[in-house]
């Protein structure tokens, strides 16, 4: 039987259910992919799989990256994945940079808009072992409070601020770069009630 957490409740007065159904002595987790995932021929590199882009809106929309916002007839589904990832990490662990300042250039790395310079997700993980193994074992047992910062989705200077300007200058190539004007042009123009149907419509005719 497979139990996830959606109820009726709120989070906070769901609690001891969740309590309960963690409780058990044979409780497994798992993913679940909702009927959603897709199999890739085993030889594709990932680099070339693509998917119609109106699957891109399923999922969490909170965490979705501009890929598909201006009208795109397809997407990758494995980088969108990684800055999927990345705007979650962004959200909630923004407020930890000052301990591993190596989190901001990873964070932009893992969400940049230009998808042909993303980290895939090996590279990202290979990325997060150097930053660990570069932090002093002191920094690392540091205690942090989390918080949830849904500014820094859309303003990386919040948490980019939070290294020493000698890093930032390090590791400025890694910044993700500002979006062109024209994609914010566009989002602007889609947000009316013709302009998403006639661009799309465009897009894929096209298939751009």
């Amino acid at each position: 039987m497979l139990v996830n957490c959606y109820n009726p409740y709120s989070p906070k007065s769901a609690r001891h259910l969740l309590d309960g159904h963690r409780s058990p002595s044979d409780v497994h987790y798992c993913l679940f992919d909702f009927d959603i995932s897709h199999i890739f021929p085993r030889d594709a590199p990932l680099s070339v799989c693509r998917r119609p882009s109106a699957e891109s809106y399923e999922g969490a929309l909170s965490y979705h990256p501009f890929d598909t916002s201006c009208g795109e007839y397809d997407y990758n589904p494995f980088a969108y994945d990684v800055a999927c990832l990345g705007n979650l990490y962004k959200v909630h662990l923004s407020s930890t940079v000052p301990a591993i300042p190596f989190l901001a250039p990873l964070f932009d790395k893992m969400t940049t808009h230009v998808v042909a310079e993303r980290f895939t997700a090996a590279e990202a993980a290979n990325f997060i072992e150097f930053a660990i193994a570069s932090v002093p074992e002191a920094s690392l047992a540091t205690p942090v409070s989390l918080r949830t910062e849904w500014e820094c989705f859309e303003h990386p200077d919040i948490y980019w601020a939070r290294t020493t300007p000698a890093f930032r200058d390090h590791w400025a190539h890694f910044r993700a770069p500002r979006l062109p004007w024209i994609s914010s042009l566009l989002m602007r123009l889609l947000e009316s009630p013709k302009g998403w149907p006639l661009l799309c419509f465009v897009r894929r005719m096209l298939r751009l």
